[in-house]
């Protein structure tokens, strides 16, 4: 069975509940166990070969969807949208109708009410912004969505967690000058439910106008090759294969606790700067019941420790690929990037490109990125 197989929600009833449709790098030790951690050294190698396709990942948000059908109706939703929304007062109501934390609350209800009229004018503004002749449906996250503040010779936007300050001279920063609203695309689809691939150049050219900046993939290709350390590559698939049976075990489902990989993963993505063996069976201790608690100790530490060395060293590796890259990709396009809510700098991080044969892969430096997502 391939690891793209694998990794996919439709065809893994595991990842049903483990993990993402792009996953980090470092999870697949755990969610695939040795095929993953063999996997992700050889992502690596290849990255160390070629990093040139290789794209930053935009940290926009709310992501959403637009597009027409075969009649050439438009539709403008969020991700979760079921049904298409043929009209700005319908992404009004589809908002409003949701059930949202606060409901009640004046103030929340009126900050609800105020992202539901913003969300109604966009709609005409991608609508407008989308032939009449298109046909098919782009996904993306939204970048910014009312005039972009320039301060001094920067467009400086934030749509997430992530600052961006865009030279007012490049070639992004004149488009900025009469644009209301911006938008990272990645996917295509022919239909409204149809199956997602990259967005390529074509349909990019097809959208957009002087209110609605259109963002395509931005690769890393004018950017200086990576280089991965080979000989650490080399000793970590040594370890994996030393320890693959310890870690096959580890992960195996029992009675009771049938996903680990989930119990990992959970933990993980809450506790990236001091994810440890041991602070993982503290933290279960605390987190699962007592029988689940009792069923992981009964498996011992050997391949749990493995699991987290292997994942440290990718995590190692991953970080140097994203320090190579990120800010100097940006920067060739006139873009500086921070964690405004921490003044570190970076964006988000990057992805790696999957094919037929392998998942697309995301490169976040869970330290600085994750941890600054996570401050409210």
């Amino acid at each position: 069975m391939k690891i793209f197989e694998i990794t996919q929600p439709r065809k893994s009833p595991l990842l049903e509940a483990v993990g993402r449709d792009l996953q980090h790098i470092e999870d697949l030790v755990f969610i695939n166990g040795v095929e993953g951690a063999q996997h992700a050294i050889q992502r690596l190698k290849n990255v160390g070969a070629d990093s040139k396709t290789m794209t930053i990942k935009w940290d926009g948000s709310p992501a959403v969807r637009f597009g027409r059908d075969e009649q050439g109706q438009f539709h403008y939703g969020d991700k979760h949208s079921k049904e298409m929304n043929l009209s700005p007062a319908a992404i009004d109501a589809l908002v409003m109708s949701r059930k949202y934390a606060g409901k009640g609350d004046p103030t929340v209800d009126a900050d609800r009410k105020k992202f539901a009229q913003s969300q109604s004018k966009i709609w005409s503004l991608y609508e407008s912004a989308t032939p009449k002749d298109f046909r098919g449906f782009v996904s993306g996250d939204l970048m910014w969505t009312s005039p972009p503040r320039l301060d001094g010779k920067e467009y400086v936007v934030v749509p997430n967690t992530v600052q961006y300050m865009i030279d007012a001279n490049s070639a992004l920063g004149k488009k900025m000058k009469t644009s209301q609203t911006g938008i990272a695309l990645h996917f295509y689809s022919p239909t409204f439910d149809g199956q997602d691939t990259p967005v390529n150049s074509f349909i990019l050219g097809q959208l957009g106008n002087d209110k609605v900046t259109i963002l395509g993939p931005k690769t890393t290709a004018e950017v200086k090759q990576a280089n991965v350390n080979t000989t650490e590559l080399d000793q970590l698939e040594s370890f994996v294969s030393a320890n693959a049976a310890a870690i096959e075990a580890y992960l195996a489902p029992v009675t009771g606790l049938s996903s680990v990989a989930g119990v990992i993963y959970k933990y993980v993505n809450s506790h990236q700067a001091n994810a440890t063996a041991d602070h993982f069976l503290q933290w279960a201790k605390e987190t699962l019941s007592a029988g689940q608690y009792q069923k992981l100790v009964a498996k011992g530490t050997d391949g749990l420790k493995a699991i987290f060395i292997i994942m440290h060293a990718i995590v190692k590796l991953k970080v140097s690929v994203i320090d190579q890259l990120e800010s100097q990709a940006l920067t060739s396009s006139g873009i500086r990037a921070i964690l405004h809510k921490t003044n570190v700098n970076g964006g988000e991080g990057l992805v790696l490109p999957g094919d037929d044969e392998s998942p697309p892969l995301k490169f976040v430096n869970r330290d600085t990125f994750s941890a600054a997502n996570r401050i409210r």
